[in-house]
C-alpha cells in the first residue's frame, strides 16, 4: 500500500523490454532506478514526468538498450537508453505525484529500439531540429492524446 512519502513510478527496462510498477521515496530511490543522476526527459500535457540518467546517450551504444517516444513534430521516435522511469505531475508544492498512467497505457505509448534504430532516431531529430539561419530552434512537443488520456510522446 502506498504511503504518503512512498509515489508510484513505472519502470522502462529496456534490456527485459518490460515496464513495471514501483514506488520511490527519496532521490536516491530515483536515482537507483537509472544508474545515475536522473534528467527530467519528457513531460505529458497531462504533466507526467519522464526521467532518464543524465548521461544516456554517453558512452559506447552497443553496451546500451533503447526505447523510443512518438514525437508529433518528427517521423520518428525519439530514442533513449537505459533504465526510465514515469513519475505523476508537479503537485502545487512543487513535488511529483504518483504516476496515474497504469502500464497497458504506458506500453501502448513506446517501441523497443534496437541499437541501430536507436542512432538513426538520434541522427534524424537532429538534423530536423537543427536551427538555420532563418528560423528559431524547434523545440519538440513530446506530448500527444493518445486514447483519450495523456501520454508521454
Amino acid at each position: 500500500m502506498e504511503t504518503q512519502k512512498q509515489k508510484r513510478v513505472l519502470v522502462i527496462d529496456p534490456e527485459s523490454q518490460t515496464i513495471t510498477e514501483s514506488f520511490v521515496s527519496s532521490l536516491e530511490d530515483m536515482q537507483t532506478i537509472v544508474g545515475g543522476r536522473i534528467e527530467r526527459a519528457a513531460t505529458s500535457r497531462d504533466g507526467h514526468d519522464l526521467f532518464v540518467n543524465e548521461e544516456f546517450l554517453l558512452g559506447d551504444p552497443t553496451e546500451k538498450h533503447f526505447f523510443g517516444l512518438p514525437d508529433r513534430s518528427l517521423p520518428l521516435p525519439l530514442p533513449y537508453a537505459g533504465k526510465a522511469f514515469i513519475i505523476g505531475p508537479v503537485d502545487i508544492w512543487g513535488n511529483s505525484t504518483s504516476a496515474a498512467m497504469s502500464v497497458s497505457e504506458a506500453q501502448k505509448t513506446l517501441v523497443w529500439l534496437t541499437q541501430k534504430e536507436a542512432m538513426l532516431c538520434a541522427a534524424l531529430a537532429t538534423a530536423l531540429h537543427r536551427p538555420s539561419e532563418s528560423r528559431k530552434p524547434a523545440r519538440p512537443n513530446l506530448s500527444i492524446v493518445h486514447g483519450g488520456s495523456s501520454v508521454i510522446h
